[in-house]
């Protein structure tokens, strides 16, 4: 269900989902903050029941009541475009030049005014931006909010009235699927314009879909390794050799980072463990361990050879890992001990990693040349 609310010249609009709890896009102008959330309750009874606000872009007619929002609800999650942090922690925004005659004619009214864009909305605290989740649009098109309680719904970067504007995308669940031959997807698909794609298994098609169901460019196989990666460190796993998990970590050209740092500093990475460096040039984790704790080690691994390479962009191509665990964002009921203690250990060499300017990257597992290529 959609709510439009209409103040003034704004509309803020409500995404209810299948719990009663609600996402709000944009939280209006700073002078109608008594009349939004007079509104806002009129419509949903309790304003603890929106779980997550979203910003579409930073200008002051849409993030003007976001701190007033916060203090109100207390737990919600703010998401917004990585472009708009500056102006979220300043509380100072852009004035745009306006889309219609009588904007523009506002804008320039606004302009002349002296200081008129210091702090013209409230500015948020530290505890308040510990609440906001911002989006980097780097090789992902979209951002699933399934994690959120919203699953038919995703963010998608749509630069143009600014640079950090995002919007939200609505689609039908019920016309998600997988089917088990290529003659039952040609009756669903014929006559449509529905896309499709092929697994080697349920268990992969399922995984994709709960990821957020991304068509990314495939580079065709006579195309240069680098011809649209950057300079870094990728990483990947896979269990197709039939040993268990393998972990590769190599650099943009798919050389084994491993083989660049001293074996010290390897035989540091491996202390207190019983993995391996094996004869393929990849770690080899014990028996029994998931795909997916692969990936976190993979992680792991890349992060700490940043660091001693000085290196400073890292990409892989596991959702759960980069968007997900690395960020906090897992239930330690549902994991093994030795899986959250290394959770845990990516979680602040990440931190770490950003804060020297680092940079974080999902990237198809089609591109990535740390790809050990056992599903190919």
């Amino acid at each position: 269900m959609i709510e439009k609310i209409k103040i003034g010249l704004n509309n803020l609009y409500l995404f209810k989902n299948k719990n009663d709890e609600y996402l709000l896009l944009d939280t209006g102008i700073n002078v109608k903050n008594k009349e939004i959330l007079k509104k806002l309750i009129q419509k949903i009874g309790d304003i603890k029941k929106i779980k997550v606000i979203v910003l579409s872009h930073s200008h002051s007619d849409h993030v003007g009541n976001l701190k007033m929002l916060i203090d109100e609800i207390g737990d919600v999650k703010v998401i917004a475009h990585r472009n708009s942090e500056n102006v979220l922690e300043t509380g100072k925004s852009v004035i745009p030049n306006g889309f219609y005659w009588f904007t523009e004619k506002i804008s320039k009214k606004l302009k002349s005014k002296k200081n008129f864009s210091k702090n013209i909305f409230p500015k948020l605290e530290k505890k308040d931006m510990e609440k906001l989740i911002f989006i980097d649009f780097l090789q992902q098109e979209k951002i699933l909010l399934l994690e959120y309680g919203f699953g038919n719904m995703k963010i998608i970067e749509t630069k143009g009235h600014s640079d950090d504007s995002i919007s939200i995308e609505v689609f039908d669940e019920k016309n998600n699927g997988i089917v088990d031959n290529w003659g039952e997807c040609e009756k669903i698909v014929h006559g449509t314009k529905a896309r499709y794609k092929s697994f080697i298994d349920k268990s992969v098609a399922q995984e994709w879909l709960d990821s957020g169901a991304s068509y990314e460019r495939n580079i065709g196989l006579n195309a240069p390794i680098n011809a649209t990666l950057e300079k870094g460190i990728y990483f990947d796993a896979g269990t197709g050799r039939g040993i268990g998990v393998e972990v590769r970590i190599t650099n943009e050209n798919k050389e084994n980072i491993l083989d660049k740092i001293s074996p010290s500093a390897l035989k540091k990475l491996l202390k207190d463990t019983t993995w391996i460096k094996n004869e393929f040039g990849n770690i080899q984790v014990e028996p029994g361990k998931t795909n997916n704790f692969g990936e976190l080690i993979g992680f792991y691994f890349a992060l700490n050879c940043a660091k001693i390479l000085k290196q400073n962009v890292i990409s892989g191509d596991s959702r759960l890992v980069i968007d997900y665990w690395s960020l906090g964002r897992f239930h330690e009921s549902n994991l093994e001990s030795d899986t959250i203690n290394y959770i845990n250990k990516v979680i602040l060499l990440r931190k770490e990693f950003e804060k020297n300017k680092g940079v974080v990257k999902h990237i198809s597992g089609d591109i990535n040349p740390a790809d050990l290529g056992f599903h190919k």
